[in-house]
């Protein structure tokens, strides 16, 4: 039998059930989660998005261009967490980022 390592999916305040989920869901979290805003900064002249990265058992912090992917930030997520991109489901406010291909932005993601 082999054991299952997924983790289940993370969001906040709210209350889920996810018995049904088999990839491991991440979720995107503002720096500045007491008031739900972002933290932008400005590095080398480029302006850089700063999130928490949370999983039911840990949580990083990571810097990312504002211009940058969905692809290139599972990218960064599966090399921060050791884990294969195709176990990683991103959520962003409820919000699944689903198509690799879209800007962060277009999930209003400051």
């Amino acid at each position: 039998m082999s054991e299952n390592n997924n983790e289940q999916m993370d969001l906040g305040s709210e209350t889920a059930s996810n018995n049904d989920i088999t990839d491991t869901a991440i979720t995107a979290v503002p720096i500045t989660s007491s008031n739900m805003e972002a933290t932008t900064t400005t590095e080398n002249s480029t302006s850089k998005l700063k999130i928490i990265i949370k999983t039911s058992r840990k949580k990083k912090n990571i810097s990312i261009d504002h211009s940058s992917t969905v692809k290139q930030l599972k990218d960064i997520v599966a090399k921060e967490f050791n884990l294969p991109i195709n176990q990683i489901c991103l959520t962003y406010l409820s919000k699944i980022l689903n198509d690799d291909d879209d800007n962060i932005n277009k999930y209003d993601i400051k």
